[in-house]
């Protein structure tokens, strides 16, 4: 990474680089400190631009429930967009049932990383009941085309 922070996620959009006619097809931001704010950036760009954007990658970001629920909002809409990194979060179990039901309106996403985020790292401890259910649901994609890596 570059330890870049959340206004270098800003400047990329208000630079248009994820705007309308843009050729950029991969995105690396990993291994940074987006934050939840950088995160919500990038998403809410690509929710309201018809970016062509085909791979993002935001592992390590220190990402939480209020960059999920932004990622979650633009995957309910965002039809390009075929690979979705967001492996060592900090996703909690909010944030990781926002991304799911967004999954059922969305059909372009074909690989999903949510590998290592917070609800999911009680696999090694005892579930409680909901992230139980939300690992079964992630387990059991939407659609056959669409893989998800819990880890």
């Amino acid at each position: 990474g570059n330890e870049l922070e959340a206004g270098a996620a800003q400047a990329l959009v208000r630079g248009g680089l994820l705007g309308r006619g843009s050729s950029l097809e991969l995105l690396d931001m990993s291994h940074n400190s987006l934050g939840d704010e950088g995160v919500s950036a990038l998403a809410d760009a690509l929710r309201h631009r018809a970016a062509g954007l085909a791979t993002l990658l935001l592992d390590r970001n220190f990402a939480g429930c209020e960059a999920a629920g932004r990622v979650a909002g633009m995957l309910k809409v965002n039809r390009r967009l075929r690979e979705l990194r967001l492996a060592h979060n900090a996703i909690r179990h909010g944030g990781g049932e926002e991304i799911a039901n967004a999954l059922d309106a969305n059909r372009g996403l074909q690989l999903l990383d949510l590998c290592c985020n917070t609800f999911l790292l009680s696999l090694t401890h005892e579930f409680s009941g909901a992230d139980s259910k939300l690992y079964r649901r992630l387990r059991s994609p939407p659609r056959d085309d669409l893989t998800i890596h819990l880890g």
